[in-house]
């Protein structure tokens, strides 16, 4: 996660409309007006094939999670898997956005759809908060009282 003040304030932007689409979706998906046609489903969707891949790319820049490596290079594996979920995230992503796009109304989505794309979601939260523990775990130090 190692970037230059400048990537560090865009990758801080595209964090923020993530976390914002990602609310968008939540309540999209729980909508009982299955009158309304799945347009803004589509458009939250759009915006997260946007901002997913380039704040994977902001986070890999200069090295996927360098400074958790410099301090414990035994969390090589785990660093690893965790930038391979990278493609996986934004494949499924892909998928189900086209998914969408050929359905004729909100109310023709599948129910398997909905469940599919709450998984996509539920993936992509858990993937953020593991990054997150790995970057506490590796520099967050427990401050001990002397005996």
């Amino acid at each position: 996660m190692s970037v230059n003040t400048h990537a560090g304030d865009l990758l801080l932007e595209y964090t923020k409309l993530e976390f914002l689409l990602l609310g968008d979706l939540r309540s999209a998906l729980q909508e009982r007006d299955r009158e309304r046609d799945n347009r803004w489903l589509l458009t939250i969707l759009d915006r997260l094939v946007e901002t997913v891949p380039r704040e994977f790319e902001l986070r890999e820049e200069g090295g996927y999670l360098r400074e958790v490596l410099e301090v414990r290079p035994t969390l090589s594996p785990e660093v690893e898997m965790l930038q391979a979920e990278h493609s996986r995230i934004f494949l499924m992503l892909r998928r189900l956005r086209d998914s969408v796009a050929r359905k004729a109304t909100f109310t023709f989505l599948a129910d398997q759809l909905q469940s599919e794309l709450r998984d996509w979601m539920a993936l992509l939260i858990d993937h953020n908060r593991r990054e997150r523990a790995l970057f506490q775990t590796t520099f967050n130090h427990d401050v001990g009282c002397a005996d």
